[in-house]
């Protein structure tokens, strides 16, 4: 049951990921200039460790 839940809690944080991809463009340039977007992905990979 656990090892189910924490696959539900990484797919989550993926679609997060894929959210914030999504609303700031999938742009590495704007990822290195715009704070709130590295933030949001680099949380979620953060969360997703835990």
């Amino acid at each position: 049951m656990k090892n189910i839940e924490t696959l539900e809690y990484l797919r989550d944080y993926c679609g997060d990921i894929r959210a914030a991809i999504e609303r700031f463009e999938n742009d590495k340039v704007i990822f290195d200039v715009d704070r709130d977007y590295r933030n949001s992905v680099c949380m979620s990979l953060l969360q997703s460790e835990s």
